[in-house]
């Protein structure tokens, strides 16, 4: 299995595709959680991660999700962000 994170820095591109195969239930086996276990230098990944973690702080989903629905969806925008600031 190829882990997405241990390598290179990963793009904002490739983080937004990491998000939002985790909200839709189709990242890798171990590709969230590297995501979220990584420090990164570029900046934009790096506030991403935070964010992501902070929403499962903001949105709990309980004992078997990482956040509630809103959270999701605040995933997705995180996502969206990235995109925006690759461009």
């Amino acid at each position: 299995m190829k882990k997405l994170f241990s390598r290179r820095e990963p793009t904002e591109n490739e983080v937004a595709e990491t998000i939002e195969k985790f909200v839709a239930g189709t990242c890798g086996q171990w590709d969230w959680d590297d995501f979220i276990s990584v420090t990164f230098k570029n900046g934009n990944v790096e506030a991403a991660r935070v964010e992501c973690l902070k929403v499962a702080e903001d949105f709990p989903g309980g004992a078997s999700r990482w956040c509630s629905d809103d959270g999701l969806l605040r995933l997705l925008a995180i996502a969206a962000s990235l995109r925006s600031a690759s461009r």
